[in-house]
């Protein structure tokens, strides 16, 4: 199977990061924040965020733009999943020259999980 592309010159091409979140126990992390970041020798650049369905499925979408400004060819991703209150549960290894579709799945482990609320 072949994909057609109708990139313009100077358009940006769009890459994505798509996975599965986990609790350690097996179940779905539904409606969990995911963030995406390129990391840097130093700091780490936001590239975007998303949210869990009910089956743990997250896909973030960003810009060639977002990485190429800094001089590089690919991202080198990671991917978080935040709490409620922003902290993170789980952070991924960094996927170095990341492709323009890869696949990051995450476990959040038991002494991170946060109890339901009724």
């Amino acid at each position: 199977m072949s994909t057609l592309t109708t990139e313009q010159p100077g358009e940006s091409r769009i890459y994505r990061v798509q996975g599965l979140v986990y609790f350690a126990d097996g179940f779905p992390a539904a409606r969990t924040k995911v963030a995406a970041f390129d990391r840097d020798l130093r700091k780490e650049q936001p590239l975007g965020e998303g949210e869990t369905d009910r089956t743990g499925a997250y896909r973030i979408e960003y810009s060639e733009r977002q990485f190429l400004k800094r001089e590089r060819d690919t991202a080198d991703l990671v991917v978080k999943a935040l709490g409620d209150d922003g902290s993170v549960l789980i952070a991924s290894a960094v996927r170095f020259n990341a492709p323009q579709t890869a696949e990051i799945n995450l476990t959040i482990p038991r002494e991170r999980q946060v109890p339901p609320t009724l």
